[in-house]
């Protein structure tokens, strides 16, 4: 069974998650940070994810807490011209 701890920045309403789940039999989001409100609500649609870990702002994260539980960090783009 393949396992990925996963945590997202720029998180948008989840696409890194969906690539993961293509590919791994269980995708834990231990983390994600997005601003806009209409993606945030699109990615709790979609992913289960403990709102405490689900950060708004990036300025106002502190990583340290995920040292050590996450196997990969995934960042999306700007995507507002789209």
């Amino acid at each position: 069974m393949k396992k990925l701890n996963l945590l997202t920045l720029f998180s948008g309403v989840g696409s890194p998650e969906a690539g993961a789940l293509r590919v791994y039999d269980e995708v834990n989001n231990i983390a994600a940070c997005e601003w806009d409100k209409f993606a945030r609500e699109s990615y709790n649609a979609n992913y289960e994810i403990d709102q405490q870990h689900f950060h708004n702002d990036i300025c106002e994260m502190d990583g340290n807490q995920y040292k050590g539980k996450v196997d990969v960090i995934f960042f999306g783009f700007p995507c507002q011209s789209f």
